[in-house]
């Protein structure tokens, strides 16, 4: 890809050629513009990886904006003593409202015991911002 970017490159990504150039282009404002970023746990998922996130019962959907390059998980942010950071939830709810610019957003926010992340999709079309908190807190028995 041969656009430059501030903050986003090829070391954060393990399928950077498989990214969607123009999402990249959207993150790399987020990112600017929320000022800070964490790991990168997943992007590109080809067909294969996407049904094995399904039957492995990661809450994966059917179809995903991953399997286009156009999704990415991120590392919850956490507060040195480890507690989820949640002015830096806001911080990239922010950017992520302002750098979108009329397109279609999925924002998903999983505090989940087991699975705790940040799930940005971008579908480069004309449309409103989805955000679904997901807390599915189980229950000891």
């Amino acid at each position: 890809m041969t656009i430059t970017h501030t903050i986003v490159n090829p070391g954060m990504f393990e399928h950077w050629g498989d990214m969607n150039e123009d999402f990249l282009v959207f993150l790399d404002s987020v990112f600017q513009g929320c000022g800070w970023f964490t790991k990168i746990t997943s992007d590109y998922r080809d067909p294969i990886a996407q049904q094995e996130q399904i039957k492995e019962g990661h809450g994966a959907a059917e179809y995903s904006l991953h399997e286009l390059g156009k999704a990415i998980d991120l590392r919850a942010p956490r507060q040195s003593d480890g507690k989820l950071d949640y002015v830096k939830y806001g911080l990239l709810v922010d950017a992520v409202c302002l750098y979108r610019r009329g397109i279609k957003v999925e924002l998903e926010l999983d505090i989940t015991p087991n699975n705790v992340h940040i799930h940005i999709g971008w579908y480069g079309t004309p449309g409103g911002l989805i955000v679904e908190p997901v807390c599915r807190h189980t229950i000891a028995a």
